[in-house]
């Protein structure tokens, strides 16, 4: 019993005096919180840089493990993890941390005011973070990357690379992440790529690659992500990529890519897509040249989450198989050359967000199965052949809306009031159309009515907005009555920044209550025939950057508060009737172009001609409140504020020398002494033009 526990004692002394032996022998003199070899590498690398004393301040002492951005072992106090995204450092170095034989992270990133010329990194890096560091002159860097087999993500974006050698052999087969996007390579893809099999996450966004995409692809079969956007990347897709089982992202698009036929969308691979690549959620082929149709495959693509086939060649009817894909949130078949009605089925896609269809030859009504799409966000449906009326539906059903564009259609008739009811509208296109009648008042008024009911919650009695009144206005709250019953919640439409509703045949007066819309950007109702004076009070549109009202029977004069639009850039009121003094103002200073006037023969003034006396007159009907000329209103409290002054010291003087005995002694007998002065300078003067006159007059008679 007691010679065993010897044996364990000893066996237990024997393997600490080999583990201290080991510390000392791998630890360079490790004293407990850095090592000296470590630490001399680290001071070598910051001497190196450009106003050295100032950078990485905390730099100091002896024990490194202290400095910001170095992090040791808390066993070995080897480095293995050095951050400097954060540090403002510069200069051109060669970057040698071979001696942080342990480093296992370094993010150098952020650092476009430092170029490296020249890599050598240890064995054990694991994680290595350039974006945005000048690599341009650095010719040994992919060779010195070679030799980490251990590394797992390497991020290079946007480091000026230029050069991509060849390797014979690969070393770095464990990495997973690699980024080359944005840099100047202008080259192909190298071959030497296809062989890291364990890549999940591929960037070449920007390369910029030329060339074709190769078969081999299909070698990274680990790959969940590829992003080759924005390349010259040319040819047909490869059909090959039908074997990434574990793909969710590809982006694709902006290249040259031409032929649809023979790759993954049409005809080389089972038509269940879904079951080739089960995971895909993002397909982004837009800006290519890639012609024929739509394929229906990608209706059974049931993990598809975005897809984009925008700017293409793409033609025939969209298909009518949408209903499979519940995870669907954006559809993009913008610019390209689709015939056809819209299909029914779109309208199953519930959970979809975002609808561009703009820019086809699409045509027929907006079907009403769309309706259902309350999660909808964006509908785009400009530049068609779309007919009919606007559907009412649209605001009763699509509460989500934020962007509604149908501009360059055929739709005729007048804008439903039930829009007024988006009241998460953001952009509002409705231009050249064939639409009539007058712009609804709504538009600056109110939109959802909400009750507060005892169950707790809030409902919205759009549905009655015909037998809606309002009866005060407060802030953002409105007091409606609706059916005799008084709600005292509204909600307006103060996120509106952008109105188009040019090139359509509405007539009538621009509704003062537009001028409600304070985040108001953007105002286009030109090339109309509406009429009556522009809103006297304009000016409320605080935010408003561009405001087209040309090409309209508009009278009267321009109102003076337009000059209070101090962000205004884009002014346009030609073509009207306008007369009258053309209002000055610090912004409206800067708009001198005479075109954004003309076709008014009634205005006057910079940047036209001089006015005469009687065109400072006011138009019949713009004398009531608000429509005061700014600069005589300015005169009226100039000239009261002098009177109130005038009249406050006069009060002021009089009281003090009332209460004050002292003070009014002393006033009364400065008066005096003033009077005395000028009583006597006066007689004295007086007596010498007396004087000077009497002798002139004997000299005369004499």
């Amino acid at each position: 019993m007691g010679t065993s526990t010897a044996n364990v004692v000893e066996i237990l002394a024997l393997l600490i005096l080999l583990q201290s032996v080991s510390s000392f022998c791998n630890g360079d003199n490790f004293n407990g919180s850095c090592i000296k070899t470590e630490r001399e590498a680290l001071v070598k690398f910051k001497s190196s840089l450009l106003n050295n004393s100032n950078s990485l301040p905390s730099w100091v002492g002896d024990d490194c493990c202290r400095w910001d951005g170095v992090t040791c072992d808390d066993i070995n106090g080897h480095v293995v993890e050095l951050v400097l995204s954060w540090a403002s450092i510069m200069g051109n170095i060669s970057l040698h941390l071979g001696n942080l034989s342990n480093l296992q992270y370094l993010d150098l990133s952020m650092k476009p005011s430092l170029a490296i010329h020249s890599l050598h990194f240890p064995s054990s890096l694991k994680y290595l973070n350039l974006s945005y560091v000048l690599l341009d002159k650095c010719d040994n860097w992919l060779q010195s990357i070679n030799m980490l087999p251990s590394l797992l993500e390497l991020d290079l974006w946007n480091c000026e690379l230029s050069i991509i050698a060849d390797v014979s052999h690969v070393n770095f087969t464990s990495l997973e992440v690699l980024n080359l996007g944005w840099n100047n390579f202008h080259s192909t893809i190298p071959r030497w790529l296809y062989n890291i099999t364990k890549l999940q996450n591929l960037v070449l966004h920007s390369g910029p690659f030329r060339g074709s995409l190769s078969t081999d692809i299909s070698n990274l079969k680990s790959l969940a992500s590829l992003d080759a956007d924005f390349n010259s990347l040319e040819g047909n897709i490869p059909n090959t990529l039908n074997r990434l089982c574990n793909l969710i992202e590809l982006y694709l698009g902006y290249n040259k890519f031409s032929d649809i036929s023979n790759n993954l969308l049409h005809g080389q691979i089972p038509q269940n897509l879904s079951e080739m690549m089960p995971s895909l959620q993002l397909l982004s082929l837009s800006n290519n040249y890639l012609n024929g149709t739509v394929p229906a495959t990608l209706c059974r693509s049931g993990s598809l989450q975005i897809l984009d086939l925008s700017n293409n060649h793409l033609s025939g009817r969209i298909p009518s198989c949408w209903g499979n894909l519940p995870s669907l949130t954006v559809i993009d078949f913008s610019s390209n050359m689709l015939s056809g009605d819209v299909p029914m089925s779109l309208g199953s896609q519930e959970s979809l967000v975002s609808l561009h269809l703009q820019n086809n030859t699409l045509q027929g009504k907006i079907p009403m199965s769309l309706r259902n799409l309350e999660s909808l966000e964006t509908l785009d449906f400009s530049m068609n052949a779309f007919d009919g009326f606007i559907p009412s539906w649209i605001g009763e059903s699509l509460s989500s809306l934020k962007v509604l564009s149908i501009h360059s259609n055929k739709f005729e008739g007048e804008i439903p009031l039930q829009l007024c009811y988006l009241a998460s509208l953001r952009i509002l296109n409705l231009a050249n159309n064939m639409m009539t009648g007058t712009i609804p008042n709504c538009f600056g008024n109110f939109t959802a009515i909400a009750m507060h009911e005892q169950k707790g919650h809030w409902d919205y009695y759009t549905k009655y907005e015909p037998f809606a009144f309002v009866t005060a206005s407060y802030g953002e709250n409105v007091q409606v009555y609706v059916k005799g019953i008084e709600l005292e919640y509204t909600r307006t439409l103060r996120f509106l920044y952008s109105i188009d509703l040019s090139g359509n045949n509405f007539v009538g007066e621009i509704p003062q209550e537009l001028m409600n819309l304070s985040g108001l950007q953007i105002l286009n109702l030109s090339t109309n025939k509406l009429d009556g004076h522009i809103p006297w009070n304009i000016g409320k549109l605080s935010s408003l950057e561009s405001l087209d009202l040309s090409e309209n029977e508009l009278s009267g004069s321009i109102p003076f508060s337009i000059s209070d639009l101090n962000f205004l850039s884009h002014l346009n009121l030609s073509l009207n009737h306008l007369s009258g003094r053309i209002p000055k103002g610090n912004q409206l200073q800067t708009l001198d172009d005479k075109s954004i006037y003309i076709g008014n023969d009634g205005l006057c003034g910079p940047p036209l001609n001089n006015c005469s006396d009687d065109a400072d007159e006011l138009p019949k009907g713009h004398e009531k409140g608000g429509t005061r000329r700014k600069d005589d209103s300015e005169i009226v409290w100039f000239y009261g504020g002098m009177g109130m002054g005038f009249a406050a010291g006069f009060v002021g003087v009089c009281s003090i020398l009332y209460f004050n005995d002292s003070r009014r002694c002393a006033w009364f007998g400065l008066v005096d002494r003033v009077y005395n002065k000028l009583w006597v300078t006066i007689a004295i003067k007086a007596n010498q033009v007396k004087r000077k006159f009497l002798r002139n007059k004997l000299e005369g008679n004499a």
